[in-house]
């Protein structure tokens, strides 16, 4: 594989900039782990999960990287002691943080468990205090016997939200996340194209203030690795592909949701606060919604069903694997997407088609010689 030499793969030490990002109930160990060996970087989503399922994919990662070298050297990546009792694990685990608010969460227990598991990085995003999470994260790794560095990635919507997560939080990566996004995210957020150069002229002065812009991994929409190129001529490190990878073998999803997401074109998502709704999970901060397939729930709804049927529709459903009425998370660049693959394949070929791209962008140069 031709590397790619991004600051978001020095940061990692990767070859790619391809990212499989955190996925409640889509990315665990497996999905993870077989990313970061072809060569991206994959997370672990926690979500709604419970400690022993959380620890169970740590160990299956683990198990992995371990069989096929995947373990980074942290001498060389965080400029640690590589003779520690617990070798760094080169994937990251992503935290919700309106779950981690909650005093009885179980992800509140997954986060000092990832960190002793000397992960690679966090994602945070949704919560109302990231900044409290970010410095238990810093804590923690100042107290630390054999020295490892996590890195912080927070997810934002606006350039206001990029300015605090990196003057006041000290971020290592933002995530730019713009509407397109499938999943959760700030019902608000402007287009990706847009997001991204106003994020970037945002720091755009920061040598002048002291302020340097961190990496910017770019996220929502993105299917391709023509995806990926145009992404890194705007000025992104990454590029995070979230449905992509949700149409992976090590995929989490159910085969009614990944058949339904195979089924699906650019028209197909809608978004909506329906879906935490009927399942309810209603903890989300201000202004944010899903993105998700149109399915009866929500044609229901906006025929006059009260909410308690839909509930019920819901259940049922998700009882009898009916996709119909299951909520199936998809970005707007799913009709780009039409084969299941294994995630390894799926970096592969996703960086090729960058690689493509990006030599044919070259090529519309031209010198011009003067007569």
């Amino acid at each position: 594989m031709d590397a790619i030499n991004t600051e978001i793969t020095r940061l990692l030490n990767i070859k790619t900039p391809i990212i499989a990002p955190a996925m409640a109930g889509v990315s665990g160990g497996a999905l993870a782990a077989q990313v970061t060996l072809a060569g991206g970087f994959g997370f672990i989503g926690t979500g709604y999960g419970d400690v022993v399922g959380f620890r169970k994919e740590l160990e299956l990662a683990r198990s992995i990287l371990q069989g096929k070298g995947g373990v980074h050297d942290d001498s060389v990546t965080h400029g640690g002691n590589p003779a520690c009792q617990t070798p760094p694990l080169a994937i990251g685990v992503g935290f919700l943080g309106w779950t981690l608010d909650q005093p009885s969460s179980q992800t509140l227990e997954m986060l000092p468990i990832a960190l002793d598991a000397r992960v690679s990085a966090v994602w945070f995003s949704f919560g109302n205090d990231l900044g409290k999470w970010i410095r238990m994260v810093r804590m923690f790794d100042s107290n630390r016997s054999t020295p490892h560095k996590t890195l912080v990635f927070v997810l934002v919507s606006s350039a206001q939200e990029a300015k605090t997560a990196v003057r006041e939080w000290n971020v290592d990566v933002l995530v730019a996340q713009g509407i397109e996004a499938g999943g959760h995210g700030h019902s608000e957020a402007p287009p990706l194209l847009a997001l991204l150069p106003e994020i970037l002229n945002a720091f755009a002065d920061g040598n002048q203030h002291g302020t340097k812009c961190p990496p910017v991994v770019a996220a929502g929409g993105l299917s391709t690795g023509a995806h990926v190129a145009a992404l890194l001529t705007l000025g992104a490190s990454g590029v995070a592909l979230g449905t992509r990878f949700v149409l992976s073998t090590e995929s989490h999803y159910k085969a009614a949701q990944k058949a339904t997401l195979l089924a699906a074109h650019g028209s197909s998502t809608v978004r909506s606060t329906v879906f935490d709704a009927v399942r309810g999970t209603l903890g989300w901060p201000a202004g944010i919604d899903g993105r998700a397939l149109r399915n009866q729930i929500v044609s229901g709804i906006e025929n006059g069903e009260t909410l308690e049927e839909a509930k019920q529709l819901f259940e049922k459903a998700t009882r009898e694997g009916d996709a119909n009425g299951m909520i199936v998370w998809s970005g707007t660049g799913v009709g780009l997407v039409n084969e299941i693959k294994p995630a390894g394949d799926i970096v592969t070929e996703l960086h090729q088609e960058m690689l493509d791209r990006l030599r044919a962008t070259s090529a519309l140069l031209t010198t011009v010689t003067s007569v």
